[in-house]
C-alpha cells in the first residue's frame, strides 16, 4: 500500500524522502533519536491530522521552517498530502500527483479515504507498535469496543436473553434492546419504588400498632375527684352562657376608653397662614440695605483720605508747602460739602438696614411659630388617626352571677377537659375498632405484596443491568476467535478490566521486551486480518531487541525498524529483484 514517502519540515526530518515495497518487507535502520518511529507518526498525522497518541501538536514542526509537509504516495497511484502550521492551520488532499482535491473538513476526508477513513483507531492501532497498550488502561472498555466493531457480529440479543433467564426472571423484548445507562436508570427506578414501597409498609405498621396500643393509653389516666369536675363542668357553662355578655362588657368598655383618649387629645389645634416668600424677600431686602451701607462707607472712607491732605491750612500746597495756593482751598471746601452729604446719607442708609434686619427678624419669628403650629397639628392627626374606629356596643349589657363554687385553676380545667375528650375518643375507638383494625390489617397486606412485586422487580434490573454489562465482555470473547492464530497472545474477557491481554499466560508487561515486540506483531498481525486491509504496513519497532525469538510470519507489507550505529536512516526493501540500499 505505501510506495512512497516524503517529510519536510516536521519533527526531527528537515527533509525525508523514502521508497517502500508496499507488498513486502521493509527494513529501515539507523542510529537512536534519528526518526525511525516518527515515521509512524507521519504516516498517521497523513491520514487523520493527529499521532498516534491523540491529538497532533504543532510544535512538532521543524525549528528551521514554520510549515510542515507529509506526503504519501500509495501503490495505488493515489497521493495522500497534508500540511501544517505553528498557527495549527491545516491542509489536507488526495488524489493523483498531477490532479488532487483539498478538503476542508477531516469528515470529508475520511469520507474520501474509504475504508482507510471508516475506523481511523482499528487503523492506527494495527500500524502503530504497542499502540494497543494505552487501550487495556484502566478497565480496557476501549480495546474491547474496538473488536467488537472490526470483528464478525455475534448474537448480542441471544447471550442477553440467557444470562437474564438464567437468573430466574421472563425476558421481555425491549430488554434486548437497552444500553448500561438506560438499563441503570431502570434499576435505579426500581429500586426507587421498592423503597417507596418499604416506606409505605412501614407507615401501615406503625399506624396498626398505633391503633393496638389507643386505649392502652387511655385507660392508663389518673382519677378526677368528681367535685373537681362538677366544679369544671359549672364554671364552663357559666361562660358559655356569658360569653356574648362578657364580649359587649368588653366593647363598652372599649368605648368609654376611645372616648376618654379623644377627649385627651382636644380639639383640632390651629394653624397659622405665613408667606413663605416673606423670609426671603426680608433677607433680599436686608442684604440690599446692607450693601448700601458698605458702598457709603467707602466713599465717606475715600474722601476723608483726601481731606486729611490738606490738613487745616488748606491754602498750602501740599507738595511745595508755599501759601496762597487757592485751588487746594477750593477742593478742601468741596471735599467737606461732600463729607457732609455722605454722613446724611449714611446715617439714612443705616436706619434702612436696621429696619430692614428687624423686618426679617419678624418674619423668621413667624416663620419658627408657624413650623411648630404644622407640627403640632400633625403630631395631632395621627394620634386621632391611631384611635381607628370607635366601637359601639350594644345597649343593655347584663352579666349573670357567677357560680358560688371557687373557679379551678388553668390546669384543673385543662386536666378535666383532656381526660373527658380522652373518654369520648376512647368510647369512639371502641365502637369502630374492629371496622379500623381491618382495614389496617387489609393496608399491611396490600403493601407486603406491592414490596414484594417492586422487590422481584428491583431484582430482575440487577440481574438485567448485570446482563448487559457483561455482555460486551462475553461478545467480544466470542468474537475474539476470529482473530485465529496471535503466537504467545490470550486475550482473556471479563468486566472490570473488560479485556486482559497475556503474553505467555501472564500480564503482557512482565514480559521482556523483547517478547512484548514478539507479542504486539503477532496481535497487530491478527487485527491486520480482522479489519480486512492486508495491504496495510505493519510497523515492527525495536526489533533488536527480539534476540532471536521467533517472529509471525507476516503474508502482508511490513516495516522493520532497527537501531544500528550507522551513519543515517537507510531504506532496504527486501523483496525487490535486487535489494536496493540508500542512505537517505
Amino acid at each position: 500500500m505505501l510506495k512512497r514517502i516524503r517529510i519536510a519540515g516536521l519533527g526531527p526530518h528537515l527533509d525525508f524522502r523514502a521508497e517502500f515495497d508496499p507488498r513486502g518487507e521493509n527494513n529501515v535502520t539507523g542510529p537512536s533519536e534519528s526518526g525511525k518511529s516518527f515515521l509512524v507518526e507521519a504516516v498517521v498525522f497523513a491520514l487523520y491530522g493527529r499521532s498516534v497518541g491523540g491529538r497532533f501538536r504543532p510544535e512538532a514542526v521543524h525549528d528551521q521552517g514554520k510549515r510542515a509537509l507529509v506526503e504519501l504516495t500509495l501503490d495505488s497511484g493515489l497521493t495522500v498530502r497534508r500540511t501544517i502550521t505553528r498557527s495549527r492551520s491545516t491542509t489536507r488532499s488526495l488524489g493523483p500527483a498531477q490532479d488532487d482535491s483539498s478538503y476542508s473538513s477531516e469528515a470529508s476526508f475520511a469520507t474520501a479515504l474509504g475504508k482507510l477513513g471508516e475506523d481511523p483507531d482499528a487503523v492506527v492501532t494495527v500500524l502503530a507498535p504497542m499502540h494497543w497498550t494505552t487501550l487495556v488502561g484502566g478497565n480496557a472498555r476501549k480495546f474491547r469496543d474496538l473488536l467488537a466493531r472490526v470483528l464478525p457480529s455475534v448474537g448480542t440479543e441471544d447471550i442477553l436473553r440467557s444470562a437474564i433467564e438464567e437468573a430466574g426472571f421472563t425476558v421481555d423484548d425491549a430488554d434486548l434492546t437497552l444500553t448500561d445507562s438506560q438499563a441503570s436508570s431502570k434499576r435505579r427506578d426500581a429500586r426507587k419504588r421498592r423503597d417507596e414501597a418499604s416506606g409505605r409498609l412501614q407507615l401501615a405498621r406503625e399506624r396498626l400498632d398505633a391503633l393496638l396500643d389507643a386505649s392502652q393509653a387511655a385507660a392508663g389516666e389518673d382519677e378526677v375527684p368528681e367535685e373537681l369536675v362538677e366544679r369544671v363542668r359549672a364554671w364552663e357553662a357559666y361562660e358559655e352562657v356569658t360569653r356574648g355578655s362578657r364580649e359587649a362588657a368588653a366593647l363598652v368598655a372599649a368605648a368609654a376608653d376611645w372616648d376618654r383618649r379623644r377627649e385627651a387629645l382636644g380639639e383640632e389645634p390651629e394653624r397659622s397662614k405665613v408667606d413663605a416668600k416673606a423670609v426671603p424677600k426680608a433677607q433680599a431686602a436686608t442684604q440690599a440695605a446692607m450693601q448700601t451701607v458698605q458702598q457709603l462707607a467707602g466713599q465717606q472712607q475715600m474722601y476723608t483720605m483726601q481731606r486729611q491732605m490738606f490738613g487745616t491750612g488748606s491754602d498750602v500746597c501740599p507738595t511745595c508747602q508755599r501759601p496762597g495756593w487757592t485751588t487746594g482751598e477750593a477742593m478742601a471746601t468741596q471735599l467737606d460739602e461732600q463729607l457732609a452729604a455722605l454722613g446724611e446719607q449714611l446715617a439714612a442708609a443705616n436706619a434702612a438696614w436696621q429696619a430692614a434686619q428687624a423686618t426679617l427678624n419678624d418674619a423668621m419669628q413667624a416663620a419658627t411659630a408657624a413650623e411648630g403650629q404644622a407640627t403640632q397639628h400633625a403630631q395631632w392627626k395621627r394620634s386621632v388617626a391611631a384611635l381607628g374606629e370607635r366601637p359601639e356596643p350594644p345597649e343593655g349589657v347584663d352579666l349573670p352571677e357567677p357560680p358560688a363554687s371557687e373557679r379551678p385553676s388553668t390546669e384543673d380545667m385543662e386536666r378535666v377537659k383532656g381526660l373527658v375528650a380522652r373518654a369520648a375518643a376512647l368510647e369512639s375507638l371502641k365502637q369502630r375498632q374492629e371496622e379500623e383494625l381491618a382495614a389496617a390489617r387489609q393496608e399491611v397486606q396490600t403493601e407486603t405484596e406491592r414490596l414484594e412485586g417492586s422487590e422481584h422487580d428491583a431484582a430482575k434490573w440487577d440481574a438485567v443491568l448485570d446482563a448487559v454489562r457483561k455482555a460486551p465482555s462475553i461478545v467480544a470473547a466470542q468474537q475474539a476467535r476470529a482473530l485465529g492464530s496471535m503466537g504467545p497472545v490470550t486475550l482473556e474477557f471479563g468486566e472490570n478490566p473488560a479485556v486482559t491481554v497475556l503474553i505467555d499466560g501472564r500480564p503482557w508487561w512482565l514480559a521482556s521486551r523483547g517478547r512484548q515486540v514478539v507479542a504486539d506483531a503477532f496481535l497487530r498481525n491478527a487485527l491486520r486480518r480482522a479489519v480486512e486491509m492486508p495491504h496495510l504496513p505493519l510497523f515492527i519497532d525495536n526489533v533488536q531487541d527480539v534476540g532471536g525469538q521467533p517472529l509471525p510470519d507476516v503474508p502482508g507489507p511490513t516495516i522493520w525498524l532497527t537501531t544500528n550505529d550507522s551513519a543515517g536512516l537507510t531504506v532496504r526493501r527486501k523483496t525487490s529483484k535486487h535489494d536496493t540500499t540508500g542512505v537517505l
